[in-house]
């Protein structure tokens, strides 16, 4: 089995009207909307997917949750940073498609279709403590964590872990044009 890594920032925001009850209940609560539609951005500091260097690639996902998270049946598509080699790119389909062992590998159970892989433009920046993070013309968010009782501190749900690194988003409130998903992102082919 392939050997990776990855460590750097993960950001997320869905649909929800409140900060994602399917996290926090464990997948035993519905969606505030019924079903979720989110989108994830990574930036990779430091990676590895066998011999194939992935620090400083950017990625994102799309994700359409069609009721209770731990249903399954999700459709999901990637988005990696047109400037990665076509070797990142590979990798990387294979570790969010849940082709590979780890903390991913449950993606092969829930995801019901996976759209495949596209090279876009990705920034993924921050000012102060938000990230603003757009793909292409297709997301466009800014994620700013909510801030504890102890200001110091970020608010974060403590079991929340993702590729070995806490989630950044802690709760936040999001500004994001989030599309339907299924039309946006019907490809045509798949990578991997």
């Amino acid at each position: 089995m392939e050997q990776w890594s990855l460590k750097g920032e993960f950001t997320l925001s869905c649909s929800c009207t409140v900060f994602c009850p399917c996290v926090l209940s464990l997948g035993e609560h519905p969606p505030t909307e019924g079903h979720c539609q989110t989108w994830a951005a990574l930036s990779i500091d430091q990676g590895r997917f066998d011999t194939v260097d992935l620090s400083g690639v950017k990625a994102a996902l799309m994700i359409e949750i069609p009721g209770l998270m731990s249903r399954g049946n999700w459709t999901a598509a990637l988005f990696v940073d047109e400037k990665a080699s076509i070797y990142a790119v590979k990798a990387l389909t294979r570790i969010f498609a849940g082709k590979v062992g780890g903390s991913t590998h449950l993606l092969s159970i829930l995801l019901g279709s996976f759209l495949g892989v596209r090279q876009v433009p990705i920034s993924y920046r921050r000012e102060g403590e938000t990230r603003l993070i757009t793909v292409d013309k297709i997301i466009d968010g800014a994620i700013t964590p909510v801030q504890r009782q102890d200001a110091r501190r970020e608010c974060r749900h403590p079991q929340q872990r993702i590729l070995d690194r806490p989630r950044r988003d802690g709760g936040a409130r999001r500004q994001v044009a989030l599309p339907r998903l299924r039309p946006q992102l019907e490809f045509q082919w798949t990578l991997g």
